[in-house]
């Protein structure tokens, strides 16, 4: 990092609003190459992830028999916790003393 040695020699910048920021912020983005590519890469991607949960959340409201198993399973698996919590040792980890005298 560089330190300005004249710190009274920097211009005051004037303060902006967040509206004006974002709009400048675009502005220099925009014909940046790079940001268009990253841009496109992520928005095909998230095309692809939308389309195929779309899919699975299609199927799976299909069938009646399929959100019952899903709940059940769901509901199992917060007994199993729930009883976990209440069988576990409540007096916590054991600490073991070692004893460093000889």
């Amino acid at each position: 990092m560089v330190r300005d040695r004249h710190p009274t020699m920097r211009p005051a910048l004037a303060p902006v609003s967040a509206q004006r920021a974002f709009v400048q912020s675009i502005v220099v983005e925009v014909p940046n190459p790079k940001t268009a590519i990253v841009d496109l890469t992520f928005s095909a991607v998230d095309i692809v992830c939308v389309v195929c949960a779309s899919a699975v959340v299609a199927k799976l409201q299909r069938p009646r028999r399929s959100q019952q198993i899903m709940q059940r399973i769901g509901g199992s698996i917060l007994v199993a916790h729930g009883a976990r919590l209440a069988f576990q040792d409540r007096q916590g980890p054991q600490r073991v003393m070692i004893s460093t005298a000889r």
